[in-house]
């Protein structure tokens, strides 16, 4: 954000319970990127700290957010952000949080005027955007409503010690169940339970793709994505009833046998304790580290590559790229350019009303359009 907007006038702080380090980043970015960010407005405000949440929100027109586990550090931030009309984003992974979000603000949030935007980073807002493109293509063009979306991934990305703690906790502290009168998940803006449907059809095994050409095998986000795309088909009506099929691209069988070996090893590890104990301790990240250096980063990517049918046979075929780490460097730039579509074109979204949404169910296409602008690249024919 601050190499992408230098020069251009945009007021924004940093945040976080660490002065010392705080003031560390802005000494870093003044050094490295601009020497006017050394009067960057810094702000201490504790994840547990009530009074210090609401001073911080009353200040801003939008928060970003990454930190994580949500359920266990985000629930009073976005809280905060729902009663005092704050639009905010984050990069949550954590669908049973968010379906917490979900039935406890949504009413908060439209009576406030909060755009709640939960899933803005690598989870999932490339796919997310990406059928809403395709399914808006098949509308417009061939008159037809989304059947079927075959998705698959080519990705270069390391693996955060967040994102191993998030999984983890999720499997170890399952959220009960939400109060509702049905699945929050399903939820319109109206709170009204959504008739659209959306069936996850994601491979589990390897095999061979006559999309891209290439051997295929289970993606590691892709329940989680294709529940985001659920989501946001409740409220933009993609087809009654659409297939979700997405896998990961390998350049051979056996990239493709390790992999899924690899996530084999780290479901076992869910399941049972002591190896769980001796991965995390021994062999994963933790918390605040990650499995690859600065220039591995660079040298990341993400390539998508999807059709979708329509109700009568049509089809679009799209494809979306990134070209740095998805995870980390292109995850920190979807959440600004959500963020920074919030504060600064409110007259492009698709839903200007208070509410928890997804990111195309809120910024739609616009957002899409930021990101293309910003280093991604999307065509579809």
């Amino acid at each position: 954000t601050a190499r992408q907007y230098k020069g251009k006038g945009l007021k924004w702080a940093i945040a976080g319970r660490n002065k010392a380090k705080l003031e560390a980043v802005r000494a870093e970015l003044a050094e490295k990127i601009d020497p006017e960010l050394s009067k960057l407005g810094v702000i201490i405000a504790d994840s547990a700290d009530t009074k210090a949440l609401e001073s911080m929100v009353k200040r801003t027109r939008v928060v970003a957010t990454s930190v994580g586990p949500f359920a266990k550090y985000g629930s009073k931030l976005v809280g905060m952000c729902a009663a005092c009309g704050t639009d905010y984003v984050d990069i949550t992974g954590e669908a049973d949080w968010v379906k917490h979000i979900i039935a406890r603000l949504s009413q908060t949030a439209k009576a406030s005027g909060a755009r709640i935007v939960p899933f803005c980073g690598h989870d999932s807002i490339p796919w997310d955007l990406l059928v809403q493109k395709i399914a808006t293509e098949l509308k417009d063009k061939h008159g037809q409503a989304l059947k079927k979306v075959e998705i698959v991934d080519n990705i270069r990305a390391a693996v955060s010690g967040g994102t191993i703690a998030t999984i983890f906790n999720i499997f170890n502290s399952p959220l009960p169940r939400p109060t509702f009168g049905f699945n929050p998940w399903l939820c319109d803006e109206d709170g009204n339970k959504g008739e659209s449907v959306l069936k996850l059809a994601n491979p589990k095994i390897i095999g061979w793709n006559a999309l891209t050409k290439q051997w295929t095998s289970l993606f590691l986000m892709a329940d989680f994505n294709g529940k985001v795309v659920q989501r946001s088909n409740v409220f933009n009506k993609y087809g009654p009833n659409v297939i979700y099929s997405e896998s990961q691209g390998f350049p051979s069988f056996m990239a493709a046998f390790v992999l899924t070996f690899s996530i084999t090893i780290l479901a076992l590890s869910l399941s049972n304790p002591a190896l769980g104990y001796l991965m995390r301790r021994f062999i994963l990240p933790k918390p605040g580290q990650g499995t690859a250096t600065e220039a591995q980063m660079e040298k990341g990517f993400l390539h998508i590559t999807a059709v979708g049918t329509g109700e009568k046979g049509a089809k679009v075929y799209a494809e979306l790229g990134f070209f740095k780490d998805p995870g980390y460097m292109d995850t920190g730039r979807m959440l600004m350019e959500s963020g920074l579509m919030l504060a600064l074109e409110d007259e492009k979204l698709l839903r200007r009303n208070g509410g928890v949404y997804t990111s195309a169910a809120c910024m739609g296409t616009g957002l899409l359009d930021r990101l293309v602008k910003t280093g991604s690249t999307f065509e579809s024919f």
